[in-house]
């Protein structure tokens, strides 16, 4: 879970979960790769695209979903995948949010695009409206995990470890192989010196994805504060009293 505060024993490396609308089908892309360019549909494009993004070439990505939109202005899912690669590997949240606006605009039940809008407002700091986009993904779908660990997330970095508890709670309930949300309960538990709940957070964690490095150093820390809980136990030099981390990932739909 990421943090801006201070008391840290180790710096947060990963990001909130993003969804994005993106249906990977290699064989219809391939068909459509080997189509003269002008002859392609907008969803072929639109499938271009996203094998472009499956192989990082994000420039690529971008011109097919440019593509798609030209052929047809009204394509909402075009819009909301572009708007993933503006935010998640160009960092360029405007040219996103405004893509998310379109999807939102032309599909307003259109859960992703309110999520992604939501992470995309959160990384420029508008905090709040990023709530309002995830209060509106989970009104459209109340068991959407996603959504769930997302706004657990922004809950946690305004300091309402309450509410983000209970977000993480739902996105484990409604996604029980989440790694991410395991781990980030991990982290509010450990926050508030509840170790023995974190160290099983951070196991499972790791049961699901057992190269989670932050799960890893989570389940360290924890472990470390249980052995100092026992009277025989000495405490450890040069230690720190807390920790947070962050399990998300970006995690195309």
């Amino acid at each position: 879970m990421n943090t801006e505060t201070n008391r840290v024993e180790f710096r947060p490396r990963l990001k909130l979960v993003l969804i994005a609308m993106l249906v990977f089908c290699a064989c219809a892309c391939a068909r459509a790769q080997s189509q003269p360019q002008e002859e392609l549909t907008a969803s072929q494009w639109l499938k271009k695209g996203n094998t472009c993004l499956a192989a990082k070439n994000f420039d690529d990505a971008i011109d097919a979903y440019g593509k798609a939109i030209s052929l047809d202005p009204q394509y909402a899912t075009a819009y909301n995948n572009r708007g993933f690669v503006y935010t998640h590997h160009k960092a360029k949240y405007d040219l996103a949010i405004a893509d998310f606006n379109k999807a939102i605009q032309l599909a307003p039940q259109f859960m992703e695009a309110y999520n992604n809008r939501g992470f995309a407002l959160y990384s420029t700091g508008r905090h709040d409206a990023a709530i309002a986009d995830f209060d509106k993904a989970i009104q459209l779908n109340p068991r959407y995990a996603q959504a769930h660990n997302n706004r657990g997330f922004a809950y946690y970095n305004k300091g309402r470890l309450d509410l983000a508890l209970a977000d993480y709670n739902k996105s484990i309930e409604f996604n029980p192989r989440s790694a991410i949300a395991y781990c980030n309960r991990a982290t509010i538990y450990h926050d508030t010196g509840r170790y023995d709940l974190a160290l099983q957070d951070f196991n499972k964690a790791l049961e699901l994805e057992p190269q989670n490095q932050a799960a890893i150093e989570g389940r360290k820390k924890a472990m470390e504060h249980l052995s100092r809980s026992q009277p025989s136990q000495e405490p450890a030099p040069n230690s720190t009293s807390s920790t947070t981390t962050n399990c998300a990932n970006p995690a195309p739909l």
